[in-house]
């Protein structure tokens, strides 16, 4: 049977009460590829633990309410050993961050490393999360699974071949349904392309979102752009890697919901600002 783990709730952040609360300020970071190596070309895997500093110290600043990693926290080290030091350095900077910080996993976080100890790094107890804050449900998917519904981890997965299993897709229909509430969802691969850096069945996940109206934004990592499109009825925001070859390169970046109608990308750094998700659909394609 595949190995999976249910969507459950994780830490809360504080919710105010008794008054409309103020806009939810969501911080945001993808592709820290951290591993202490000299640079390449492509490249500067050192530089990115003191760009999570700066990022990290940046989004403190900027008075977020929780922030999301999307994954790909580490980048191949020279061994399993020193992998799991390059996790653990990396999580102590992200958190730094004096609020919730909630992670999706990359397919480096486990391509040598277990998920399980990957999470206890991440102080997270699930490779999920379902939290809700200020009125808006923040869901992250898993989606590091082989085509047999197999969990990556210990060298057994290849990137290019990532599926949501069909009974965590069952669970996605079902909690969508179930909770009828303004909804961000957020993974590592993309969701709305075709090519290798996008889910295999990324086409089943769509059909599953097309049902449900209040998942206002997908957000998603991996592919090392920044992009946003519309596909079918929803929009799906690609973030800007905090990887680069240049050393003074960095990406993050804060979503706000104001409001009902108003979500807004801050863009910080090299990540570029979108002032309006929902009245701009982007390239789009249906």
């Amino acid at each position: 049977m595949p190995v999976t783990q249910p969507i459950e709730s994780a830490r809360q952040p504080d919710r105010q009460s008794g008054h409309l609360p103020g806009p939810l300020r969501v911080g945001l970071l993808a592709d820290v590829h951290y591993a202490d190596l000299p640079p390449t070309p492509t490249r500067d895997t050192r530089a990115s633990l003191r760009r999570v500093r700066q990022a990290i110290a940046t989004l403190a600043e900027e008075t977020v309410d929780l922030a999301v990693s999307l994954g790909d926290l580490i980048h191949t080290g020279h061994d399993e050993p020193s992998e799991r030091r390059d996790l653990q350095d990396v999580a102590a900077e992200l958190h730094a961050l004096p609020h919730p910080v909630y992670h999706c996993l990359g397919n480096h976080c486990v391509d040598r490393l277990a998920k399980a100890g990957v999470l206890r790094a991440l102080r997270q107890p699930a490779a999920t999360f379902d939290v809700e804050c200020k009125g808006v449900r923040l869901l992250g998917l898993d989606t590091c699974f082989n085509p047999d519904g197999s969990p990556y981890g210990l060298g057994n997965g290849d990137w290019r071949h990532a599926v949501l299993p069909e009974a965590d897709l069952a669970a996605l229909d079902r909690t969508l349904d179930r909770v009828r509430r303004p909804t961000l969802l957020f993974c590592h691969h993309r969701l709305d392309t075709a090519d290798d850096r996008a889910l295999r069945n990324a086409p089943a996940v769509r059909a599953v979102l097309d049902r449900h109206a209040h998942v206002l934004l997908v957000v998603q990592g991996h592919a090392h752009v920044h992009a946003f499109q519309t596909v079918g009825r929803h929009r799906y925001l690609t973030l800007a890697p905090v990887i680069s070859p240049r050393p003074d390169a960095n990406a993050c970046a804060i979503l706000e919901r104001r409001g009902h109608a108003r979500l807004r990308l801050i863009g910080l750094f090299d990540q570029p600002s979108i002032p309006d998700l929902v009245g701009v659909a982007g390239q789009g394609r249906r």
